[in-house]
């Protein structure tokens, strides 16, 4: 007797495992892991069951894919058996394919690969009309879901006992690989002599390697790492550095990325903030070919900047080639070469780049929305075709680098210099693509969240903040409406010195866009239209005038008072933007200050106050700062 059913599938973890990263190598291979296991999961359902339905994702080609799959799968065989089945063919994908040569040099390794993967998935039994369609899909798929929720918060614990040095990535498993450095054979060497009371006596690789098991990496067995020398290439310096310690799992990574063109050809943090500069200077692109050129093929955009060009920093990251005299000195006039060619252009070695992570709000209620099987692949086909074209807009056009676009999520990198105005195509993109062609009770809004940071920031922290200003932007709502929320963006930026701020917007109110607010002002301060004194001045006057909650009008008790005290603030904002206004430049001051007045004024029913605005005011000309300046065609054909 043949049975149909909703069939739900799920891996994880998810943010864990992409956002544990020290590179963005890193973190793409992460992500595109999870990608593939996925797509092992579709292919082994729809190989044993060509009639599978595949309802959310639709697209089996697609290369980059959610965590999760929602299909229709009818059999008359046993669909916990089937289930299974699909479990263990992802299971085996990572632990014997993906993990294959962790496994090789390291057999130890499986224990923490086994214990990994977080694998769940949910058969709900359903009833078909006579054409085939689900009888009260609605009600079936939320119950479905009620069902995975369960199932998902139903956690086994192995019991997996390590005592020792924690990986650098993850720290949660031990270190099950290691690459010894200059520093732990000297302070080996040192304390071997001490205990046997011989200060000329030279330790074998073996004692040094037992010392820095058991002082260092805490272990107390030699089988339980695979240790590797400085200049040892079994595991190349890219993947693993000098003295730094990964377990299975993150190994694993390291592995997919060298094995994968793509993700090992990733932008670095660093090559992000550095993107308009290169795209716009030819001495710039090639620069880093030549260093590369003297250095065994390696380098990283890190050798842009001047700070890194010490011997402690050349010996870190393994340029053995430039260390020497003769090295550095060619280092250096290359250096000086294309840092002249960049200034003649009026253009920058910008440190800082931002991440961007949205997603469309209340997906899990709108999918509840879904009347019947087809709303619902009609929308999961609208988001799949909305993310191949968000990362086909940013990749080429060279804005930045995507590490995934699952339709309703993305999570991307974006050199400022086009922060703004991708920010700002990326949402009209999904109102025209996806709400355009949908019902209006399937229609979407939309949250942002974006961190800005010095390419030297870790990288887990940036991507945390981002998240957490993501989640900042999906509290906003309407005080005076409950229907008016969320639909927002926030933006945060993490100075190198320590500083923070932070501002919140709608994307849209009164018809005008706040990014194109946002743009404008950071455009006319990074062309020196008019001064950032104008910043200063107003946040000196009003500062002082707030209250704890940002706000300044604590003894205003009518409506009439607040008007009275806007009109005041908008009356400042002119005149100080008319005296920092730069003699000759094309701005309209009044128009200028309408639009940042109305940005202020539009979201006061937000509760997003003065703070909250001087904030973005202060995050624009930051932003300003690390622009590059409008140049003539001509201008970069050096």
């Amino acid at each position: 007797m043949y049975n149909s059913h909703l069939f739900l599938f799920t891996i994880g973890p998810v943010q864990s495992f992409i956002a544990q990263a020290r590179k963005t190598q890193d973190l793409y291979a992460g992500s595109k892991i999870l990608s593939e296991l996925i797509t092992v999961a579709m292919e082994t359902l729809n190989n044993k069951y060509p009639t599978t339905e595949f309802i959310f994702p639709t697209d089996l080609k697609a290369t980059s894919k959610p965590n999760r799959f929602t299909a229709v799968v009818t059999t008359d065989k046993d669909i916990q058996t089937l289930g299974n089945e699909v479990k263990k063919a992802v299971e085996f994908h990572f632990v014997d394919v993906l993990g294959e040569k962790v496994l090789k040099l390291q057999p130890d390794s499986i224990t923490q690969l086994n214990d990994f993967l977080k694998v769940y998935w949910v058969a709900h039994k359903v009833t078909l009309d006579a054409s085939g369609e689900i009888i009260n899909y609605a009600t079936e798929i939320k119950q479905a879901e009620k069902l995975l929720g369960a199932t998902k918060n139903i956690r086994y614990f192995s019991k997996l006992e390590e005592k020792g040095r924690k990986c650098a990535l993850n720290g949660e498993y031990n270190v099950k690989f290691y690459r010894l450095s200059d520093a732990d054979r000297t302070n080996a060497t040192s304390q071997i002599r001490k205990l046997k009371a011989d200060d000329k006596y030279s330790p074998t690789q073996a004692e040094i390697n037992t010392y820095v098991i058991k002082n260092k990496l805490f272990m107390d067995k030699e089988q339980e790492v695979f240790l590797i020398l400085e200049d040892d290439e079994t595991i190349p310096l890219k993947l693993l550095q000098e003295g730094e310690g990964l377990c299975a799992v993150s190994m694993l990574k390291r592995f997919f990325e060298a094995d994968n063109e793509t993700v090992t050809n990733f932008p670095s943090t660093a090559k992000i903030a550095l993107l308009d500069t290169l795209n716009k200077n030819q001495i710039a692109q090639t620069y880093i070919d030549v260093i590369r050129s003297i250095n065994r093929g390696y380098a990283d955009e890190q050798i842009y900047y001047e700070e890194n060009l010490t011997t402690k920093y050349l010996q870190k990251q393994g340029y053995k080639k430039l260390q020497s005299e003769l090295g550095y000195k060619s280092l250096k006039e290359n250096f000086d070469r294309m840092k002249k060619s960049v200034k003649d252009d009026k253009l920058i070695l910008s440190k800082y780049y931002a991440i961007l992570v949205f997603d469309a709000d209340g997906m899990g209620s709108k999918l509840g929305a879904c009347k019947n099987k087809e709303e619902h692949q009609k929308l999961s086909e609208l988001l799949g075709k909305y993310g191949q074209n968000a990362t086909k807009y940013i990749d080429d056009n060279k804005l930045g680098k995507t590490v995934y676009a699952g339709g309703d999520d993305f999570l991307g990198f974006l050199n400022l210099n086009h922060l703004f105005e991708a920010m700002q195509v990326l949402r009209e993109m999904f109102n025209t693509e996806v709400n355009a062609k949908l019902p209006e009770h399937l229609k979407l809004t939309f949250s942002a969240g974006v961190a800005i940071a010095h390419y030297k920031t870790p990288l887990s922290e940036v991507l945390n903040y981002a998240r957490a200003m993501e989640k900042k932007s999906k509290k906003i709502e309407n005080k005076s409406d409950d229907n008016i929320k969320k639909d927002a963006f926030s933006i945060a930026v993490l100075k190198h010195s320590g500083e923070i701020h932070d501002t919140t917007f709608r994307w849209k109110e009164e018809k005008i866009y706040s990014t194109e607010i946002l743009k404008t002002l950071t455009n006319h301060l990074k062309e020196k239209d008019i001064s950032d004194k104008f910043i200063t001045n107003l946040s000196e006057t009003f500062t002082k005038l707030l209250d704890k909650n940002g706000d300044w009008w604590s003894n205003a008790s009518t409506p009439a008072q607040k008007g009275t005290l806007n009109d005041i603030f908008k009356c400042e904002l002119e005149r100080f933007a008319k005296r920092a206004k730069t003699e000759g430049a094309s701005i309209n001051i009044k128009d200028f200050c309408n639009n940042l007045y109305a940005l202020y004024s539009n979201h006061l029913p937000f509760d997003l106050n003065l703070q909250n605005f001087l904030n973005a005011l202060h995050i624009c000309e930051f932003i300003g700062r690390h622009l590059n300046k409008t140049i003539s065609p001509t201008q970069n054909q050096h």
